[in-house]
């Protein structure tokens, strides 16, 4: 039985596993390194890099804190 300790620390765990992904797709693309190949990389499913890629690419400047926020409307978490 899961109880709402775990089901929190899964989606603390889940966010710390976007942001970090968010990070790597930010300096990746500064070197000019495609969605598929940093997908490639990580094992991450493409479409999840490719998503990310592209909001990066929308919102260079911001920080991953605040792409996340605005993926959430795609990415439950």
């Amino acid at each position: 039985m899961c109880n709402l300790s775990d089901y929190v620390e899964e989606l603390g765990i889940e966010k710390g596993r976007l942001l970090t992904f968010i990070e790597i797709v930010q300096k990746q693309r500064q070197k000019n390194t495609q969605p598929e190949e940093i997908a490639d990389f990580l094992g991450e499913d493409p479409a999840l890099i490719r998503s990310i890629y592209q909001r990066v690419q929308e919102e260079p400047d911001s920080p991953s804190k605040a792409i996340l926020k605005k993926m959430r409307e795609f990415i439950p978490i």
